[in-house]
This record gives C-alpha cells, structure tokens and sequence, in this order.
C-alpha cells in the first residue's frame, strides 16, 4: 500500500458562519412574461430567489403585488394590516396544505415580510414595510441596484481577503 491518503479534514461548521444567503437568477424575460401583472410579479420573485422553479407555494406573489400598491401608487410603506386589508379587498387567497383555499392570515404576511426583512428586500420602520432603496434613488426600479450592491459588497470583500490569505500560503 503506497501510504495513507490525504483528506481534507471536516474543518470549521460552515452553517455558524453564514449571515445570509444571496440569490439572484440570470433569466430570460420572454415578451410573455411583460403582459401580465402576475407574470411579472413571479418573475421577479423567481429572479430575486424568493421562490424556487415549480413553486406551488404562491403567498408571497399577492404580499408583493400589495407592497408594490403601496409603495408605487399610494407611495408610501404599508402595514400587515394595511398588506391583509389589500389582500382581503382583491380577492387575493392561499391554499393550505391540504389544497383548501382561504383567505392570507395576517400571521402569514407577518412571517414572509419577516422573511423579506431577513433578506434585504425590505426595510422595516415602526412596523411599516417598504422596499429597501438608495436614498439618493428612490425609484423603486433602481432597488434592484441598492439590492445587489448591499448584499455583495461586503461578500465580494471577504471573499477577496480570503483569495488574498490563500495565494499568500501557496507562496
């Protein structure tokens, strides 16, 4: 036998140091996907990895769909229970998981603007949500700018420090 092979050890216990994990997918966006406010709102919440391909799941689209109401037309942060009062007056529903529809709990929109909160999407101001937006561009297509720039920069940073210390060991 030529000797003992090398392995790498299990070394450090990766999910303590993760903060958060960024997603967001390159995908195409066919002229379909523009003519419905639906279409365009999984889009981006596929595009954003809020959901997953062949979600089912769908509570979060209306959450967005009302978020955006608030902060496009009425232009200014909303409330769960300004977010449940919009759900509830267009008809917006769930399904549990048995397939039975009803109505979005406000405990429900709770934990997805939670979610969102926890994701950077959000900001959250004496419980009022709205979208998280450069001060200086407060246009709500120049949030995906703010988005990204916030979630990677500091990644891109830690990520060139440890390329920086892994060079200097092969040297």
């Amino acid at each position: 036998m030529a000797g003992a092979l090398r392995v790498f050890p299990k070394g450090m216990p990766e999910s303590e140091h993760v903060m958060r994990t960024f997603v967001i997918r390159d995908m195409e966006l066919p002229r379909d996907v523009l003519l419905t406010k639906q279409s365009l709102l999984r889009w981006i919440a596929l595009s954003l990895g809020i959901i997953s391909e062949n979600e089912t799941r769908n509570t979060i689209l209306p959450i967005l769909d009302a978020l955006l109401h608030f902060q496009v037309k009425e232009q200014k942060p909303a409330s769960a229970r300004q977010v449940k009062e919009y759900l509830d007056s267009h008809g917006w529903g769930m399904r549990d998981k048995i397939g039975l529809e009803s109505r979005v709990t406000e405990k429900a929109i709770s934990y997805h603007l939670s979610k969102l909160v926890d994701r950077g999407i959000l900001q959250q101001d004496k419980r009022k949500y709205s979208f998280a937006r450069d001060p200086e561009n407060p246009d709500i297509a120049g949030f995906i700018d703010f988005y990204v720039k916030t979630n990677t920069g500091k990644s891109i940073s830690r990520a060139k420090r440890a390329f920086e210390e892994l060079r200097n060991l092969y040297h």
